[in-house]
């Protein structure tokens, strides 16, 4: 089995951010596949992406990052090596800065163990556009894992602010799905108008292409030719 496969949702997989992405996993990566999937229109489902990379991917390690996220050296010994601290463990966030343990670390840049999916299950598909990795790490606490962070080197570079109005109203109408569904309404107050009208980071992300595109090689990452 593959160690680890890397799956990354796209928006532009012909701009710099991606290609230095993809340049940083070849220099500091070995024994993993990549998955990519890519489309930048406003209509997509972040959870339905996923769950095809998941459903696609063979690794006994699943690292979830997006193209803005930069690996540094050793990172992913980092990750396994505290994955594998305590069996209880599930999940290893590696931006520590933006966790909040023991009840959620960032989707931004994350490994899980292949385990807690064949436990808990796919994405839920109804939280299109946000609270996908609150709803992830709910579930994986509830079904006995821990959720741990390591400080791996990785950099995140946020995508500034602004969202047309159609994925505002998308991400609240997640929103209020995610806090109905844990059985907390009070939080709706809060999170619909910020997401309405404050701003926040961009994710014109979209319906995705049809076939997964795999990229094979980055264990002869010392030749960053190969992928």
């Amino acid at each position: 089995m593959i160690r680890a496969s890397i799956l990354i949702a796209s928006a532009d997989p012909s701009g710099p951010g991606f290609a230095r992405c993809m340049a940083e996993l070849r220099a500091h990566t070995r024994d993993v596949e990549v998955l990519v999937l890519n489309n930048p229109r406003e209509d997509f489902s972040i959870t339905n992406v996923m769950n095809r990379l998941v459903r696609a991917s063979v690794g006994r390690y699943i690292v979830i990052m997006g193209d803005d996220c930069f690996v540094a050296e050793g990172w992913l010994d980092k990750m396994v090596t505290e994955a594998m601290s305590d069996p209880r463990i599930g999940i290893v966030g590696g931006l520590p800065h933006a966790d909040k343990l023991p009840y959620f670390v960032s989707f931004a840049f994350v490994l899980v163990k292949r385990e807690v999916f064949e436990k808990i299950g796919p994405y839920d598909e109804r939280l299109v556009f946000a609270f996908d990795d609150n709803d992830i790490c709910d579930r994986a606490i509830a079904a006995g894992f821990a959720l741990s962070d390591v400080e791996t080197g990785a950099s995140h570079q946020d995508g500034g602010s602004g969202s047309p109005m159609s994925v505002r109203v998308r991400r609240a109408r997640t929103a209020t799905i995610y806090f109905r569904k844990r059985g907390r309404f009070w939080p709706i107050l809060y999170w619909v108008p910020k997401m309405l009208f404050l701003p926040y980071r961009k994710m014109e992300l979209g319906g995705f292409t049809p076939a997964v595109r795999r990229l094979e090689g980055l264990h002869h990452a010392s030749n960053p030719s190969s992928s």
